[in-house]
């Protein structure tokens, strides 16, 4: 049967107005069949599909919807806050981060004795001790998600120690002030526990600079003599006439008490009855003057050389001066030991050390100063 324009059947218009559908295959088929008709996908119905989504995702770009229609919650995204969460199991043990030593970006964590951590890059602390770059490398055999350094020692591995030592290995070297002499004592000995030799040398141009501005001797000595330099504690030495301008504090944490916070540094041995015996005269180099953690703090041979030389003094004419240049001699074979001397040789004589020309030269000047004194003695 042929129809013409002019009939209209409306099922065959139905069926021509309706876009051809798209092949469906038998396993859409039969995951569709409790599919109603708007269900059934279409080109028309994909396009409505595709105009709902952005439609929904413009005004709310968090809301999806699942197959029936509904509104479903998205799941929330992890914030990774690495610097937060570690912050966070820090406070968690009781330890609280340096202001200072407190880098988002750290991949190293060192934990002080007294509770503070300091958040660095491990690039700095193995570069400067070969101890600690084998603690590092251990960190990272093992996969620790958060390495961490813990130090045990009371006494050099405290918090404002540790400081100290960063502000050397990232050459923020502080400034010569007599306050941090205490630190600065035990932050020598953390370096040289931990080799720090590059450091070490840094640290003995900080002691000079402290010599040069006029720092009082006894504290001068026992710096040179913690880091192994004969030649400042010689000058400290001859600076031992001079006495200070006015009365000077003992600098904080120079003294160890035991964790006794009510000992004042200032009246540490004061009840002593060896007190009495001190005149107020004596130099402050002059070791029988000492408190008895002072003599703890010198190493053992340079508090021998200095009791030795000083015996020179109870001869006549001898002062500060003549015992720097027996310090020297007595001190000079453990020199050689600690740090072979190069002696340069001329017409077969050996040259005379620096130290000893600059003894030689400020005794002179001293005793042109002094002869005329001695004459008008002689004629009273």
């Amino acid at each position: 049967m042929t129809l013409t324009s002019g009939d209209k059947d409306p099922e065959f218009s139905s069926i021509k107005s309706e876009p051809p559908l798209r092949p469906v295959s038998p396993a859409t088929k039969a995951s569709n069949r409790f599919a109603t008709d708007s269900d059934i996908e279409t080109p028309g119905n994909a396009r409505q599909q595709l105009i709902n989504l952005q439609t929904s995702s413009s005004a709310c770009p968090t809301t999806t919807k699942n197959s029936r229609g509904r509104e479903a919650k998205p799941l929330p995204l992890p914030k990774m806050d690495v610097p937060k969460r570690q912050k966070d199991e820090l406070a968690e043990k009781g330890i609280k981060v340096d202001d200072k030593y407190d880098d988002p970006k750290a991949d190293l964590i060192l934990i002080s004795s007294d509770g503070i951590g300091f958040k660095v890059h491990s690039i700095y602390v193995r570069a400067a001790s070969k101890i600690l770059n084998d603690k590092c490398l251990a960190l990272v055999s093992s996969l620790s998600p958060n390495p961490t350094i813990q130090f045990d020692d009371p006494s050099i591995e405290r918090a404002t120690t540790i400081r100290f030592l960063l502000d050397f290995l990232h050459g923020d070297i502080p400034e010569p002030k007599h306050e941090l002499l205490g630190i600065f004592r035990r932050a020598i000995l953390l370096a040289q526990k931990y080799e720090c030799n590059l450091v070490l040398s840094a640290m003995k141009n900080l002691a000079k600079t402290y010599h040069q501005n006029g720092e009082i001797p006894f504290f001068i000595f026992v710096l040179g003599a913690n880091l192994g330099d004969v030649q400042l504690c010689c000058n400290a030495i001859m600076d031992g006439d001079e006495s200070p301008e006015s009365e000077t504090d003992n600098p904080p944490e120079w003294y160890d008490h035991d964790g006794d916070d009510d000992v004042d540094e200032g009246d540490l041995d004061e009840d002593d009855d060896e007190d009495e015996f001190v005149d107020d005269d004596d130099s402050t180099i002059d070791p029988t003057t000492w408190h008895t953690q002072d003599i703890q703090h010198v190493p053992a041979k340079y508090l021998a050389g200095l009791l030795r030389a000083s015996r020179v003094r109870n001869q006549p004419g001898k002062d500060w001066y003549d015992v720097a240049h027996k310090f020297e001699e007595l001190m000079s074979p453990i020199q050689q030991v600690d740090k072979p001397i190069k002696h340069e040789e001329k017409d077969g004589k050996e040259k005379e050390s620096v130290a000893k020309k600059e003894i030689k030269d400020k005794k002179e000047i001293k005793d042109i100063k002094a002869k005329p004194v001695a004459e008008g003695d002689t004629k009273k």
